[in-house]
């Protein structure tokens, strides 16, 4: 299982170039909403479920990888 947590000290924010899409948009909020603690792809997933989005779990984790690469936030395999 792998859990993703906000750097401290670091905003998450959308891209720099303008392109985000709903679903970026509703991940980012969510790990923003849930950064005092560490959260899955599948609470992403059942977290963007519930808002009405049809989230393609690819996405999810390829936009998750993203976020961990430019240090936006922390990847934590278990």
């Amino acid at each position: 299982m792998v859990h993703y947590r906000q750097k401290e000290g670091i905003s998450i924010m959308a891209r720099s170039d303008g392109y985000n899409t709903k679903t970026r948009q509703l991940i980012l909020d969510y790990l923003i909403r849930n950064r005092q603690h560490a959260v899955s792809a599948s609470n992403i997933l059942e977290h963007l479920e519930a808002e009405g989005a049809s989230p393609n779990p690819t996405t999810v984790y390829r936009y998750l990888d993203k976020l961990a690469g430019e240090q936006r936030v922390m990847k934590y395999v278990a």
